[in-house]
């Protein structure tokens, strides 16, 4: 009886919920699948040059980027022209966030913003583009907000 006590003493067990299980699994196949494509890309030598999609082109079912930074659910992602590497977000935790897609590769599955605005108006249902990717223009449940982009920052 003494050898199954210090046996069992000798690890900890415990639990966690199925379905954070299954979110590691996927997040570590999606690594192994994302190393494998810049594997693949160094190897054909396009690893360095900007590739153009075609207009018709739409994302497959393979997780790219984590934002984590965002609390609740993103409602949508634009891009910037006038900023050629940079995208904003909004989500219901209320912010706006600018990200720089350049630090999206390698091994970056979990981003962080380049810079975040909170009004704290509630949920930031809309975002869009205007004045040629300048500004960014928001609109909550009941308002609508204009933000200037410092192309300093």
């Amino acid at each position: 009886a003494h050898s199954q006590m210090g046996h069992s003493a000798s690890y900890v067990q415990y639990s966690m919920a199925p379905c954070r299980v299954e979110l590691r699994n996927l997040n570590a196949r999606m690594q192994q699948k994302f190393q494998k494509s810049l594997r693949s890309q160094e190897y054909m030598g396009g690893g360095s040059e900007t590739v153009q999609l075609p207009a018709s082109w739409r994302p497959g079912n393979q997780l790219l980027a984590y934002l984590h930074e965002h609390k609740a659910r993103v409602n949508q992602l634009v891009a910037l022209p006038a900023h050629r590497h940079m995208f904003g977000s909004c989500s219901d935790d209320g912010t706006v966030r600018l990200w720089d897609a350049t630090r999206l590769q390698g091994n970056a599955y979990v981003n962080r913003s380049k810079s975040m605005y909170n009004r704290n108006a509630g949920p930031v249902v809309s975002l869009a583009a205007c004045e040629g990717g300048q500004s960014l223009v928001a609109a909550t449940q009941d308002s609508i907000f204009v933000l200037r982009l410092d192309s300093a920052s």
